[in-house]
């Protein structure tokens, strides 16, 4: 991943990190390659419809300890996920 080592600094340095990101394609192999490194990160997602489709999503994009959490409910999880020490990005 490129920039790695400047997130590991980081977080060695503040124990979490916020990243902000565009919304490009290939973001799927990028969530694999951080949770393959041990990375975990908490995520807005668009709430969209139908609710099954959303879940899917959810599902799809969680199944390497990532956590999405849907737009309309957004900041109070995002906080307390970057208290634990999880990447939001």
């Amino acid at each position: 991943m490129e920039g790695e080592p400047i997130l590991q600094q980081v977080t060695h340095a503040a124990g979490r990190v916020i990243v902000v990101t565009g919304h490009f394609a290939g973001g799927e192999l990028a969530l694999q390659a951080m949770a393959a490194r041990g990375w975990r990160a908490c995520m807005p997602a668009e709430h969209v419809q139908p609710e099954a489709f959303y879940r899917w999503v959810c599902d799809l994009r969680s199944r390497h300890g990532h956590r999405l959490i849907a737009s309309d409910a957004l900041l109070r999880p995002l906080v307390q996920a970057l208290r634990r020490g999880a990447v939001s990005s």
